[in-house]
């Protein structure tokens, strides 16, 4: 995503590199990556999470999904009342239980709840989706990569057997 223009950007040119990293930046949590003309690109989640639209644009046959958009419960202890200062928020981050959510969290919330309309248009018209259990794995769990690559993997094979897909050209 073009967050200078706000703009939501198709990448086919140039270095797969760079936009990898774009579509890994999440605003707020990473720095965005900078193009020659000095715009800031974020990932495109925030606007759609689920570019199966753009790719139906874009010629593509048969699309098949993989929903790896946590979540998560972000309900807190009411107990405590309200947070009115960063010292409260740090108070009741250091109570484990019902701790209060991260900044990054609410951030990686409000860009799962900014692109929730486009998400579910395009989840009814993929072909398949499978949608993989990988709610125990944070944002950046990277240690966790082949666990979250099998859990995928395993959401695909049962998705395909359940809904064998119809390839179209």
């Amino acid at each position: 995503m073009d967050f200078t223009d706000c703009e939501l950007r198709i990448h086919d040119r140039g270095p797969a590199l760079t936009w990898a990293r774009a579509t890994a930046s999440p605003p707020g949590l990473w720095p965005a990556v900078v193009d020659d003309l000095g715009h800031l690109h974020v990932d495109g989640g925030v606007l759609d999470n689920v570019p199966v639209i753009p790719m139906r644009r874009r010629g593509a046959g048969t699309v098949l999904v993989v929903n790896v958009a946590a979540r998560r419960d972000l309900a807190v202890d009411p107990v405590g009342g309200e947070i009115s200062s960063w010292a409260g928020w740090l108070r009741r981050r250091a109570r484990r239980r019902g701790a209060y959510p991260t900044v990054a969290s609410m951030l990686l919330r409000l860009g799962l709840v900014t692109s929730l309309p486009a998400q579910l248009a395009a989840l009814a018209d993929a072909d398949l989706v499978a949608s993989p259990d990988l709610d125990r794995y944070g944002m950046g769990a990277y240690r966790t990569f082949d666990p979250m690559v099998a859990a995928g993997h395993e959401a695909m094979v049962a998705a395909l057997a359940e809904r064998p897909v119809r390839w179209r050209a």
